[in-house]
C-alpha cells in the first residue's frame, strides 16, 4: 500500500480498491440480542471498484461453513446502498439478511443456534474480494484481494 513516504499509494484523494480492501482487523462484540462484526480497513468503503468482506468461522481453515458477508456499491455492480447477510451453510438454514452501518455488521443471535450462551465460534477468519452484479448469490465474488491469519476463538459469554 505505498511505501509510507506518500510517494505511492499514500496520496490523498479517493478511496481505491487497495486500500478499501486492505483488512486491519476484524472485531466481534456481543451483547444479550446481537452479534457486531466490524471490519476495520485502511480506508472506509465505498470505493470506485465495488469491494465485498466475509467474515467466517467453524470448520478447517478456507472452508468454514459459517459466513457474514457485506456487498457494497461500486462501478461493477447495481448496488445502491451496502448490503450484508448472514449464511449458515453448518445448519443448511436460509439466507439471513442483516444490519450494515459502514463496516459494522449487526448479527441477530437468534439468527443461528452457533450464536448462543456458551456457544464458541472457532477459526475466525475474513477476506476482502471485488463484487460484481447485484445480490448474491447472481454476483461473482472474486477475485479474494486480501485475507487475514485464522484468529483466536469467540466464545459467547452473555
Amino acid at each position: 500500500q505505498g511505501t509510507g513516504d506518500g510517494s505511492v499509494g499514500d496520496e490523498a484523494g479517493p478511496a481505491s480498491v487497495g486500500t478499501v480492501s486492505d483488512i486491519l482487523d476484524v472485531q466481534l462484540q456481543n451483547d444479550a440480542k446481537n452479534l457486531y462484526v466490524t471490519i476495520h480497513t485502511q480506508a472506509t468503503p465505498p470505493a470506485a471498484t465495488a469491494v465485498g468482506f466475509r467474515v467466517r468461522f467453524i470448520g478447517d481453515p478456507g472452508s468454514q461453513c459459517l459466513l457474514i458477508e457485506a456487498f457494497f456499491p461500486g462501478a461493477n455492480n447495481t448496488l445502491t446502498t451496502p448490503v450484508a447477510q448472514l449464511r449458515d451453510t453448518c445448519a443448511g438454514s436460509d439466507v439471513v439478511p442483516l444490519k450494515i452501518l459502514g463496516t459494522q455488521i449487526t448479527v441477530p443471535r437468534k439468527a443461528s443456534k452457533a450464536f448462543a450462551k456458551g456457544a464458541k465460534l472457532t477459526s475466525p477468519q475474513a477476506l476482502s474480494f471485488q463484487y460484481s452484479g447485484t445480490d448474491y448469490p447472481a454476483g461473482v465474488a472474486a477475485p479474494v484481494i486480501d485475507t487475514t491469519k485464522v484468529g483466536a476463538d469467540y466464545t459467547f459469554v452473555k
